[in-house]
């Protein structure tokens, strides 16, 4: 019961080959079972959608987003057209997450260099000391600092770290923390009565396939409650509960939301939604107010 046998790989194979875990193999003439490392280069799909708490950091956000969110013309019932804006929304958000992020490794290297160039300039006029070097390296500094935070910020919702203390920049372990987070979830090769399952399209399939078959009914005689006496809630109750939902209503259940939460299905969590709420706000209000109406249309047509 104990485990003997154990093997070493160093961390730059993993980072360089992409190693996503590892499979014992069967045992041949050798008494020890070969271990294979496992490097996933298959393209699965696109990466899903994340909404970044840190992008609220940059001025320009609030209006790219009202401004985007403006200009989607889409027409149809409350619940399509929020879904859309919402899609249409998330390419717009990683084009722009691509221009303004996208090169934060390098603007900080560049702020470093220029941090590291009025310290040389400052040593060299020593006698004639020259303020506006100063002033540049400060600003130099002030703006290293803040692209430094925004960096450590967005690797800290990346790893999904809670106990890390806000503002600790220990990016190598979020970086290894993210790693470990992905080999854990990767799906790799695996065995099957009909033989090892490896490429992407067959460990769907076969995925899609157990889980239809554990949701399948057997049995598809199905009990009924004829001639159970509930009890009923009052009329009064019964119009109280199937009015249409206030404004103030949706205002305090969106309050009472954590912002820290995990994003949804659609990626955006709801720090988004409540800072964004003043433009966001019309839309969602009709989804609403379709919402009530398909119930009542829905009932209608039942009875």
């Amino acid at each position: 019961m104990s485990r003997i046998d154990r093997f070493l790989v160093s961390e730059k194979v993993v980072n360089d080959w992409g190693v996503e875990g590892q499979r014992v193999g069967e045992r041949d003439i050798s008494d020890h079972c070969p271990i294979w490392l496992e490097v996933d280069m298959n393209n699965w799909s696109p990466k899903p959608f994340k909404f970044n708490n840190e992008w609220f950091s940059c001025d320009t956000f609030y209006a790219f987003v009202e401004k985007e969110w403006r200009s989607f013309r889409v027409s149809g019932r409350g619940d399509f057209v929020l879904k859309q804006k919402l899609f249409l929304l998330k390419g717009s958000l990683k084009r722009w997450n691509k221009e303004v992020f996208g090169r934060l490794d390098l603007e900080i290297q560049d702020e470093v260099r220029a941090i590291n160039v009025g310290d040389a300039l400052l040593e060299v006029e020593e006698e004639d000391f020259n303020l506006d070097i100063l002033f540049n390296r400060k600003e130099a500094t002030s703006r290293f600092w803040t692209k430094l935070r925004i960096k450590v910020n967005m690797l800290v919702q990346k790893a999904n770290l809670k106990w890390m203390k806000e503002g600790d920049s220990n990016s190598g372990l979020f970086h290894k923390v993210m790693k470990e987070k992905r080999r854990y979830n990767h799906i790799g090769p695996f065995s099957t009565p009909e033989g090892l399952v490896e490429s992407v399209k067959d460990i769907k399939d076969f995925v899609a396939h157990h889980f239809s078959k554990k949701f399948e009914e057997e049995d598809r005689m199905v009990p009924t409650l004829d001639g159970i006496c509930f009890d009923k809630i009052s009329e009064e109750d019964r119009i109280w509960l199937e009015r249409p939902f206030q404004e103030e209503e949706i205002n305090e259940a969106l309050k009472g939301c954590g912002v820290a939460k995990s994003p949804g299905p659609d990626g955006f969590s709801f720090m988004f939604i409540r800072r964004c709420w003043p433009f966001l706000k019309e839309d969602f209000l009709k989804y609403f107010d379709h919402f009530f109406v398909g119930g009542e249309l829905s009932k209608a047509v039942e009875g």
